[in-house]
């Protein structure tokens, strides 16, 4: 993740909580303790680039409604500076925040300055962590969901495994497929055996440079 993006979050902390303090010293809003509160990205960005729930919460400690808390703090608002052109309010009293374009000029930048390296981290620690995905049932139907589960948890797994610690358990999916085949060519008048449940594990050490070995099971 560029690092951009938590100077961002950073940011619409640090100015909600200027622009309440200067609420305070203006009589607008009761002196009171600010609570702490969330900083988010929108699931839909017609809500903003970036959201805080900080009137909401707020409401308790300063006796306002949410409403008139974000007003408050559009009105002492401060984004000189910052990645950020302008804030509005929604709803309840959730404050929505949009993006200049200085912050993906920015994130690009931090993409070309890591090459290679973009999107890794040391987050891990070197810990071990267990990665499992695909579980399909073997009296159902096989479908998309089965494959992209698999494609999904190897690109997972593969991305931070360590050479010396990967194990994988796996069954044969194509018999799965085979069986399926078969009873439908029947006409379904005989029931094929039951194909063994298609379960992978990965148990890996996340360090990030490293590719994995996998070791077939049963």
């Amino acid at each position: 993740m560029s690092k951009a993006v938590s100077i961002a979050r950073e940011q619409v902390s640090a100015a909600v909580r200027s622009a309440l303090e200067k609420a305070m010293d203006a009589g607008t809003l009761a002196k009171a303790e600010i609570p702490a509160f969330t900083v988010e990205r929108p699931a839909d960005r017609t809500h903003g680039d970036f959201a805080t729930n900080a009137a909401m919460v707020s409401a308790r400690a300063f006796r306002t409604a949410p409403q008139k808390i974000a007003a408050a703090v559009l009105e002492n608002l401060d984004l000189a500076g910052t990645y950020f052109t302008k804030a509005e309010t929604a709803g309840p009293g959730f404050m929505n925040f949009f993006l200049s374009p200085a912050f993906y000029a920015d994130v690009l930048q931090d993409v070309l300055a890591s090459g290679e390296n973009y999107g890794r981290s040391d987050y891990g620690k070197k810990r071990r962590v267990m990665v499992e995905f695909v579980s399909a049932n073997p009296t159902g139907p096989m479908h998309m969901g089965n494959a992209r589960g698999g494609a999904l948890g190897d690109c997972l797994a593969a991305s931070g495994a360590s050479s010396t610690s990967t194990t994988r358990a796996t069954s044969s999916t194509n018999s799965a497929f085979r069986s399926r085949s078969a009873t439908s060519s029947s006409s379904r008048k005989t029931r094929p055996s039951s194909p063994r449940t298609a379960t992978t594990a990965r148990t890996f050490s996340t360090s990030p440079k490293n590719t994995p070995r996998n070791t077939a099971t049963r």
